[in-house]
């Protein structure tokens, strides 16, 4: 049985309770760094961490982390990172800022997940500043996602380096426009310091 995140942590409780020898059991916790109020939280993750036979982290960074703050050996400690396959095609009513306005279209470069410090994205910005000088044709750096309170300090990064046509802020989209930016984009990158369960490394299509 694998348990993703610690919102369930009562079934989780109750699942070892009655079967704990009757199957093997994984555990993968929504890793955060955990406020003063929501401490608690890391007493249960480490009781459940304590009994499950493995817990899988998705990356070697925060299976540290995870190892560190919920007890767990080495041992009993596991990565197995995410994956994604991007779709082939782009469809007709992809957003007009993945196309460009006339002449060669861009090459778009898709970083999707909440804008907060552990993604990443102001080391990616860096990055593509220093990069882009080195490109033989048009490029774009596309944000998609909420704000998690990276958003002002990205904003202000671009502003300052008159990158306001090259990088692209969507917001949080739907799945339907979500979908879009997949297949219409050439490049996938997402550089998170850790991941809870890593919902963005999976490509969808909506039926």
């Amino acid at each position: 049985m694998h348990f993703v995140g610690d919102g369930w942590f009562v079934g989780h409780l109750w699942c070892l309770f009655w079967s704990k020898n009757k199957a093997k059991f994984i555990f993968t916790p929504s890793y955060h760094k955990l406020s003063i109020a929501r401490w608690w939280l890391r007493l249960i993750n480490g009781v459940i961490s304590g009994l499950v036979d493995k817990v899988v982290s998705l990356s070697n960074l925060e299976a540290d982390l995870v190892g560190r703050d919920y007890w767990v050996n080495r041992e009993k400690k596991h990565v197995i990172g995410w994956g994604a396959t991007p779709l082939e095609s782009s469809d007709s009513n992809t957003e007009s800022f993945l196309t460009g306005s006339g002449g060669q279209p861009p090459i778009n470069i898709l970083c999707v997940g909440r804008l907060g410090d552990h993604k990443g994205q102001y080391w990616l910005l860096e990055i593509y500043k220093h990069a882009r000088t080195k490109f033989n044709q048009p490029v774009r750096l596309i944000f998609v996602g909420r704000d998690e309170g990276g958003e002002t300090t990205l904003r202000e990064e671009v502003k300052k380096a008159a990158l306001e046509d090259e990088v692209i802020f969507t917001g949080e989209l739907d799945d339907g426009a979500l979908r879009n930016c997949y297949a219409s984009s050439e490049l996938f990158v997402l550089f998170s310091r850790y991941e809870a369960f890593g919902l963005v490394f999976f490509a969808y299509s909506i039926t």
